[in-house]
């Protein structure tokens, strides 16, 4: 590669790199767990443990090492739900640490296959928001509080959580895509600084240790 190429690939990368923390470009990510079992381990067991861990979404802030963070799963208006398999529509809250707002995500698909079970999520606005027809939102949180997403990604970004089992292998992944910083648009609403600041924060720190914990932990590598 010659040295004007090498330039132009650098000033490639930094233009990305800018285009991400101010919005307009995304990001994927993914983590993967990989688990063999033992010929004196149960298959059919040890697969619906997997199961199980996967879909126990409140299950997930015992979890060591993403204690930091608590999930817990809501119905689509909001309410606290305590089932152990979501369904469409749910919503899911991300309490992250320290003081920083909700964040929030639909469950837009679910798959339980005897081979592979997943659910897929998406950044969405709070449920438990009310809006005074009187307020005055002039430099406020919302346009509208439907169009305002409550999370630091847009709602086109995707998460994936999915377990699959191949013979005696079990393997557990959390797939992150079009991972768009919510911050320049209207659907940020008041919080695109924060959004930022939140997402840059994940990206380089909490975010590859969570979620990689979280595949342990559905694989049964690491247990709770």
């Amino acid at each position: 590669m010659d040295l004007k190429s090498k330039i132009d690939q650098i000033k490639n990368k930094l233009k990305t790199e800018a285009d991400i923390l101010s919005g307009k470009e995304s990001k994927s990510k993914v983590f993967e767990s990989v688990r063999q079992l033992t010929d004196q381990e149960n298959g059919e067991q040890e697969w619906s443990k997997a199961q199980q861990r996967l879909f126990d979404v409140d299950r997930w802030s015992d979890v060591g090492g993403i204690s930091t963070a608590s999930f817990l799963l809501h119905d689509s208006m909001g309410n606290r739900v305590t089932r152990k398999i979501p369904q469409v529509g749910d919503k899911i809250s991300i309490d992250l640490p320290g003081p920083l707002p909700l964040n929030w995500v639909e469950v837009v698909q679910i798959t339980d296959e005897p081979e592979k079970a997943e659910f897929i999520v998406c950044p969405t606005s709070d449920p438990t928001k009310t809006v005074d027809s009187d307020q005055d939102f002039s430099g406020g949180d919302v346009v509208g509080e439907d169009q305002v997403t409550d999370h630091f990604f847009t709602s086109d970004a995707l998460s994936i959580f999915r377990v699959e089992r191949k013979g005696k292998q079990l393997t557990a992944t959390q797939i992150g895509l079009h991972e768009k910083i919510n911050n320049s648009t209207e659907e940020a609403g008041n919080k695109a600084l924060l959004n930022t600041l939140v997402a840059e924060s994940g990206w380089l720190l909490f975010q590859p240790h969570q979620w990689q914990t979280l595949t342990d932990y559905v694989a049964g590598i690491s247990q709770k």
